[in-house]
C-alpha cells in the first residue's frame, strides 16, 4: 500500500506534513527536535525561556526546569472534522517526583488539563501514550512543568507525535459501543442519532432532545432493568456518565473510552470502560483487569450465549479478535471496523438455542460486511457507518448503514430512509 503525503492540515516549518498510513491513520504533527533553534514556528513559549539539551538524548530535547515553562503547538484539522487524535512522547525527569502536564485550549489562553506525567529519574522511559478524543478538532496542545514541581525539578522531552484515527476506522477511541437501542420499548432497534456539536438526541418516531454536547459519547443502554433503552453520555475530560432521569457519576479519565454492557447478567446495564492506553477494563461495581493493549478495539458482546456480556479485543494490525476465556480467532485486516451481533441462529429455531454474539467486520474500502462461519456480502461504500440492529422484529441482526453525507439509513432488505444529518452519529443495537 502506498503512503500518500498531503498538506490538507495547517502546517508550517518543524512541523511534518499529513501522512496517511497503512493503518487508516494521520501523522499530524512530528517533531525531534533535531537541531532546532527556539522558538519554532509554528511552536509557542508561554511564559518561559526554551533552552533544548543533549545531555540526556542523541538528540536535542526541550528542558522545561521552571514555574511558567511551557511549549504549545495549534492543531487543526481542516475541513475534516471526525477525527481524534493521538499523542506520544518521550521523557526524561531528573529527579523523583518531577512532573510534565499536558493541556488543550480553544484559544490559546484558557487551558483544559489533559493529564499529568511523572517517571523514573535518570533515563528515557517508554514512549508516552494519551487519547485525544477530548480534545476539539481545532485547538492548541501545551506542555508545561506542572505547579506542584520542587524547585530544581526538570523535564526533558522529545520525540512528539500525534495521530488522528477516523471515526469507526480502525480506532478504538471513536469505535462506538452500545449495549441497546430500543428506545420505544418495542423489542425493535429504533433509527436514531446523536449529534455531538449540540448534544441533540433524535429518535426516528419518539421524539428529540437535548443531553451532552460537544466531546461527549453516546453511551445508550438499559441502565434501569425496564426494558427500554436509556439516554446516557459518557464525558472524557472529566469521566461523567450522566444517564438521564436516572444518575450522574464520576468513573473513568481522559484515556478511557465507554463500552456499557451487562457483564454481570442482572438484566441492568452496567458502567465500564476500557482503557485503551494500557488495557484495563473496569466495569464498576463488578471487577477491574487487564485484558488488551494500546489500539485495540473493545468488542463487548454475549459470544457464549449465557445472557451476560463478554469482554473481548479486536487487533487491527494482525486482525485477532481475542475474546476472554471464550477464543481467538484472526478475522479482518487494518481498516476494518469490528461489529459483532447475533447475526443467526443456534440450532433449528429461535427457542432450539440462546442468541451469541458473531465475530464479523465491515470494510469501508468496498462495503464488504464478512461474517465469521456464516456469509460475505457488499452493502454500503467508503464514508458510510455500519450499523446492525433487529430493524423489523425477526430478533436477528441485521446489516445496515448510516451515510453521514446525506444522512441515509440503508437496512439490508427492510428499508431505506432519510434522517440525520452531516457529523451525526447513528445510535444502533
Amino acid at each position: 500500500m502506498k503512503t500518500i503525503i498531503t498538506t490538507i492540515l495547517i502546517v508550517s516549518a518543524g512541523i511534518s506534513g499529513v501522512v496517511f498510513s497503512a493503518y487508516g491513520q494521520i501523522l499530524d504533527v512530528t517533531q525531534t527536535f533535531e537541531g532546532a533553534r527556539f522558538p519554532i514556528i509554528p511552536w509557542q513559549s508561554d511564559g518561559g525561556e526554551w533552552t533544548t539539551s543533549t545531555s540526556y538524548s542523541p538528540t536535542h530535547s526541550v528542558k522545561l526546569d521552571g514555574p511558567g515553562d511551557s511549549i504549545s503547538v495549534r492543531l487543526s484539522s481542516g475541513s475534516v472534522q471526525r477525527f481524534v487524535r493521538r499523542l506520544g512522547f518521550y521523557a526524561w525527569y531528573n529527579v523523583s517526583g518531577a512532573m510534565l502536564r499536558v493541556n488543550y485550549s480553544t484559544d490559546g489562553t484558557n487551558w483544559v488539563f489533559v493529564r499529568k506525567y511523572t517517571g523514573s529519574p535518570g533515563r528515557w522511559g517508554p514512549s508516552s501514550y494519551t487519547a485525544l478524543h477530548g480534545v476539539p478538532c481545532d485547538a492548541y496542545l501545551q506542555f508545561i512543568w506542572d505547579e506542584y514541581n520542587d524547585p530544581g525539578a526538570a523535564v526533558y522531552i522529545d520525540n512528539i507525535e500525534i495521530t488522528t484515527h477516523s471515526v469507526l476506522r480502525g480506532s478504538p477511541s471513536s469505535n462506538l459501543v452500545f449495549q441497546s437501542g430500543d428506545f420505544t420499548g418495542d423489542g425493535l432497534t429504533d433509527v436514531g442519532i446523536f449529534r455531538p456539536s449540540n448534544g441533540l438526541w433524535a429518535i426516528r418516531g419518539l421524539g428529540r432532545t437535548y443531553f451532552g454536547g460537544y466531546g461527549d459519547r453516546p453511551a445508550s443502554g438499559d441502565y434501569n432493568g425496564d426494558g427500554i433503552t436509556d439516554i446516557a453520555i459518557y464525558r472524557p475530560d472529566t469521566g461523567l456518565w450522566a444517564i438521564k432521569d436516572l444518575t450522574r457519576v464520576y468513573y473513568g479519565s481522559s484515556s478511557d473510552v465507554s463500552v456499557p454492557g451487562d457483564y454481570d447478567g442482572d438484566g441492568t446495564c452496567d458502567i465500564a470502560l476500557f482503557d485503551i492506553d494500557i488495557g484495563l477494563w473496569s466495569i464498576r461495581g463488578v471487577t477491574r483487569f487487564y485484558y488488551g493493549e494500546i489500539d485495540d478495539n473493545p468488542v463487548t458482546g454475549d459470544y457464549d450465549g449465557d445472557g451476560i456480556d463478554d469482554i473481548g479485543i479486536f487487533r487491527p494490525n494482525f486482525g485477532l479478535w481475542a475474546i476472554r476465556g471464550i477464543t481467538r480467532a484472526y478475522f479482518g485486516t487494518n481498516n476494518d471496523t469490528p461489529i459483532p451481533g447475533e447475526y443467526q441462529w443456534y440450532g433449528s429455531g429461535r427457542e432450539a438455542s440462546p442468541f451469541r454474539s458473531q465475530i464479523a467486520i465491515f470494510r469501508p474500502a468496498n462495503g464488504l460486511w464478512a461474517i465469521r462461519g456464516l456469509t460475505r456480502a457488499y452493502f454500503g461504500t467508503a464514508g458510510d457507518f455500519p450499523v446492525r440492529g433487529n430493524y423489523e422484529g425477526s430478533s436477528l441482526s441485521e446489516i445496515g448503514i448510516f451515510r453521514p453525507g446525506n444522512g441515509l439509513w440503508a437496512i439490508r432488505e427492510t428499508t431505506r430512509i432519510y434522517y440525520g444529518i452531516e457529523d451525526d452519529l447513528p445510535l444502533y443495537q
